[in-house]
């Protein structure tokens, strides 16, 4: 049971993960409110379904 627990747990942390990434000053300004949350969750199941964003790849370079 505790492996779930876990699992869920990382999980959210990457989602998370992906929340903050989406959130930049670039995309904070271009989305109009009501579409913000939408284009969030849509990086969100793209970065989910195709193991991240390549950001992270970038940033450490």
């Amino acid at each position: 049971m505790s492996s779930k627990i876990n699992g869920a747990n990382g999980i959210q942390r990457l989602v998370e993960k992906y929340k903050q990434d989406f959130r930049i000053s670039e995309n904070l300004e271009y989305y109009a409110i009501e579409d913000f949350a939408r284009a969030e969750r849509g990086y969100v199941q793209f970065c989910l379904k195709n193991g991240g964003s390549g950001l992270s790849a970038v940033a450490d370079s």
